[in-house]
């Protein structure tokens, strides 16, 4: 199996609380680290029927300094899917990024930038991946792309 180059994975985010606003969208590198991490995690759920594991996980939040945000969690489940979700400083509620399906993930990095057609919801766009259900990739393109917006975690 190849190993992935280190790419940036921008995943659409949002609040826990429907009348909260939260991040639009969060960026981890996705390198063989990360999916050592989540390989490793996924195991451990399973081993031990657990239906969910949380570790400790930094990455970038849309408007982390306004909302203080902190705590960052990566959940991963039993059945293969993977979050990371923080919580606002002096908030009842969370933010969390979209569930990322992660043998849809490994594949897709695999593969590299290629057309993922207009059913995924994997879209490349500068060297960057994006994620977010339906069109809500697009979204975040525009979002960052045409407003200039610099999203490197590093």
């Amino acid at each position: 199996m190849n190993t992935p180059k280190p790419l940036e994975l921008v995943v659409a985010a949002h609040a826990t609380n429907e009348f909260a606003d939260g991040s639009d969208y969060a960026v981890l590198t996705a390198d063989q680290a990360l999916i050592d991490n989540l390989t490793r995690l996924l195991r451990v759920c399973q081993e031990n029927g657990l239906e969910s594991v949380s570790v400790t996980y930094y990455l970038r939040w849309d408007r982390e300094e306004a909302l203080r945000i902190q705590g960052d969690s990566l959940r991963v489940m039993a059945h293969g899917a993977f979050w990371v979700e923080a919580h606002p400083k002096n908030c009842d509620w969370g933010v969390e990024t979209e569930s990322i399906d992660m043998d849809l993930l490994l594949k897709v990095v695999q593969e590299g930038e290629k057309d993922l057609g207009e059913s995924s919801d994997f879209r490349w766009s500068n060297g960057r991946l994006f994620f977010a259900p339906g069109a809500g990739a697009d979204y975040l393109i525009e979002k960052i792309e045409e407003d200039g917006e610099e999203v490197s975690d590093e």
